[in-house]
């Protein structure tokens, strides 16, 4: 669902920076367009260099995506939350 994607998305952020020399402020994502409607027909994750020209990180992190997604489901599969919270699914 796309509820899911985003809070992936946010699990996804956090984890980032243990991977990549970056600040949260470096990175950006989106899985809903600016009116808040997912902007495709299903499902999509978009995690970019936020900084404008780019800083090369999502270059870096794309060879590490299996253990960023690993590291991210940990987080949240660790978190003893229920519903989502600071912690595991919000940056």
């Amino acid at each position: 669902s796309w509820a899911e994607a985003h809070a992936a998305m946010h699990a996804l952020l956090r984890v980032l920076p243990l991977f990549v020399c970056a600040d949260r402020g470096d990175l950006s994502a989106a899985c809903a367009d600016e009116y808040g409607a997912p902007p495709m027909d299903r499902p999509r994750l978009m995690i970019f260099d936020a900084q404008q020209g780019g800083l090369g990180l999502c270059d870096e992190a794309f060879p590490l995506a299996f253990a960023l997604l690993r590291e991210a489901r940990r987080l949240v599969e660790e978190c003893p939350c229920q519903d989502g919270c600071l912690s595991c699914v919000v940056d």
